[in-house]
């Protein structure tokens, strides 16, 4: 448990910054004792990714080169030397020559070309050769996984729209053009022309390929390649022209009417026809059901008649006529001075029984216009498939005739730019092939740029900043006790001593002379029992701690010291090297506090070290502090936070208890530097 103060006190973290501001090299060496292994992890992991970087993920880049020699066309000058007041001046010729041959470089149908040469796409087909070595496992899991996760994520891509699908030509001409760099000094007539790839064996001969392929390219461009190039678009525009044609002609045969015009107003009327039908039809359905509606709700005959009234159904015609004539016979009934009961009873049985058959033969009636309901809304549904087909119709008529006429245009400028063609054959049919290969493909060696030695020097010092700025981070944050001067800080706190601790066990030495200084104290101030307990954090070995304690203050000069357990460690370690005069008890903190009560009338002269839990951790703990003669805190270093320590001390201060001083447990053996008793 923390305690909580009331006042207001300076936290944990503007310690350590306050601490940061008055930093000395003692310090600093502190630190680096002190987070040493994370420093070290920090730095190895760092490292270690770095390698990891270079051997698995980081592709080595081969690159082969050769060089073409732009020589001068008929059109090109001459260098020409100028004579002017500051001196000669060569001036060099233009390079229109080089720029254009680039620009064959770089055209995208050489692409077509080197893969169709090549058998690119069935290479990218062929599978790689299984890895040998546990590196090159590695770093085909890696490229499998990092395919895999670019494949998910252009899927992703693709669905939202934000990236266009490319085929495998497509992607496989993407990387050729990324992989092919061409170059061109200003001022030079000399082309370096490079092709990098990751795998050793591919950069030379697909830099020869291509080559190849160029020196193939320009020269059937020069010797006629843009004739065979117009007359292929010539064959493209008339068969176009053809096409659409035919497609004109089947069109206006298909729909039977070539004026669209008087068969879309054929269609309309009869569509109002057939809504005129539907809207008579749904007239006579409501009509029908009215009637059958009065004639379920009529009572007995005497109620008023209700006829079928529907005079195009003879049968209902004749139901009606029938209804009329009964009606008359049971009023002629009724009116007779001598009422026949029984003929009315089988006249009313008459009027019942034909006013049911006049109710079945609604229904069939109602059947029948139901179903010529239905004919006349599919005549509907079809006159208006027949309307929108023609609609497509006609859309599509007009688009053909448009299209008919751009093609038209096209074939015409077509033809124009193949008769061009041909005259510049004629006047360019003797020129001769002005680039020459002066450096065949070299063999593929590395990349120029960053080597692997540099990488890893770079990994290696972002490794030292990036453990350098944990180990400050570390220390920012921390808010534990480590040093004296921790504790000497604290207002109102006195160090008695400072105990390491080596191979997980205490140094006796610092113990017996931390004990003496708190013989001294208790003895000058005749104090007869001390609590030794830690404020949150238990230190290492607690009974072999008190037992040194105790036999410190034994050689003190003290008559008896008698160790008490009071629930600090557990009872089975009670019994460790005690000797003649220091002697160990377990009790319960109950019957502690009984004992404490009554030790003005004990007349042993024991002097008692009470061992109980840390302070903050039971109520019993701080009911001993404040009952026995004097406190003295155990503090782990490395364990306890600084502010359970502030809080241990404003605790005493505010319960009036005595507190002899504090002891540092288990240094470090580099954070103390010299003594450390202070009483």
């Amino acid at each position: 448990m923390n305690y909580s103060p009331n006042e207001p006190i300076t936290t944990p973290l503007e310690h350590r910054i306050a601490q940061l501001q008055s930093l000395t090299l003692h310090d600093v060496m502190f630190w680096v004792r002190k987070w040493k292994w994370e420093f070290l992890a920090v730095t190895s992991a760092t490292i270690l990714a770095t390698l990891l970087y270079i051997m698995i993920f980081r592709d080595p880049a081969f690159v082969s080169e050769a060089r073409l020699f732009v020589r001068l066309s008929q059109e090109q000058t001459a260098p020409r030397t100028l004579v002017t007041q500051e001196g000669t001046t060569l001036l060099t010729p233009a390079t229109s020559d080089v720029t254009s041959e680039i620009d064959l470089f770089l055209n995208s149908d050489l692409a077509n070309q080197v893969i169709d040469t090549a058998r690119l796409l069935e290479a990218m087909e062929t599978p790689r050769p299984p890895p040998v070595t546990v590196v090159d496992h590695l770093k085909a899991a890696y490229r499998s996984a990092s395919e895999s996760l670019r494949s998910s994520v252009d899927e992703v891509a693709y669905a939202l729209g934000v990236k266009v699908r490319l085929t495998p030509r497509e992607a496989l001409i993407r990387q050729i053009r990324m992989s092919l760099g061409v170059e061109n000094s200003r001022g030079s007539n000399v082309v370096v022309v490079s092709v990098t790839w990751p795998d050793r064996d591919v950069p030379k001969a697909l830099l020869q390929y291509y080559i190849d392929a160029f020196m193939t390219f320009r020269l059937n461009a020069f010797q006629g390649g843009d004739t065979a190039y117009f007359e292929r678009q010539a064959e493209l525009a008339r068969a176009r022209v053809n096409d659409l044609e035919s497609r004109i002609v089947s069109l206006r045969t298909g729909s039977g009417i070539e004026d669209v015009t008087v068969q879309r107003g054929l269609l309309i009327g009869a569509r109002e026809q057939a809504l005129s039908q539907i809207h008579d039809i749904e007239q006579s359905l409501a009509r029908i059901r009215t009637r059958m509606t009065a004639l379920e709700a009529r009572g007995d005959a005497g109620a008023a008649l209700v006829l079928a009234d529907l005079p195009d159904n003879p049968i209902l015609r004749l139901l009606d006529e029938r209804s009329i004539a009964l009606r008359d016979e049971r009023l002629r009934l009724q009116s007779q001075p001598s009422l026949d009961g029984a003929a009315l009873a089988a006249l009313d049985q008459s009027f019942a029984s034909l006013t049911q058959s006049t109710l079945l033969s609604i229904r069939d009636h109602e059947a029948r216009i139901t179903e010529d309901l239905a004919d006349a809304k599919a005549g509907l549904a079809e006159t208006d498939a027949r309307l929108a087909a023609l609609s497509e119709n006609e859309a599509e008529w007009n688009a053909l005739r448009v299209e008919l006429d751009l093609a038209a245009e096209t074939y015409e400028d077509t033809a124009r730019r193949l008769s061009e063609a041909r005259r510049a054959e004629d006047l360019h049919s003797e020129r001769i092939s002005n680039v020459v290969i002066i450096q065949e493909p070299t063999e593929p060696h590395l990349a120029t740029g960053t080597r692997n030695a540099v990488v890893l020097g770079v990994g290696g010092v972002f490794a030292l900043l990036l453990a350098a700025s944990w180990v400050v981070l570390r220390e920012a944050l921390d808010s534990r006790v480590w040093r004296p001067q921790d504790i000497k800080e604290i207002n109102g706190v006195s160090l008695l001593g400072t105990t390491r601790r080596r191979w997980r066990r205490p140094v006796r030495e610092d113990m017996a002379l931390t004990a003496a200084s708190i013989g001294s104290v208790c003895v000058r101030r005749g104090y007869r029992s001390i609590a030794y307990m830690a404020v949150s954090k238990e230190s290492h070995s607690p009974a072999l701690r008190t037992c040194d304690l105790a036999k410190g203050l034994r050689s003190m000069g003290l008559a008896e010291v008698q160790i008490i357990n009071a629930g600090r460690w557990d009872n089975g370690k009670a019994a460790l090297d005690p000797t003649a005069s220091v002697s160990v008890r377990n009790m319960t903190p109950d019957d502690l506090m009984k004992e404490l009560a009554t030790l003005s009338d004990d007349d042993s002269g024991a002097f008692r070290v009470i061992a109980t839990p840390p302070l903050f951790s039971s109520v019993h703990s701080m009911k001993i502090a404040w009952t026995v003669d004097a406190v003295v805190f155990d503090i782990a270093a490395g364990s306890e936070d600084l502010a359970n320590v502030e809080a241990a001390a404003r605790w005493i201060k505010l319960n009036n208890a005595r507190s002899v001083g504090m002891i540092l447990a288990d240094a470090r053996t580099y954070a103390v530097y010299g003594p450390a008793v202070t009483v």
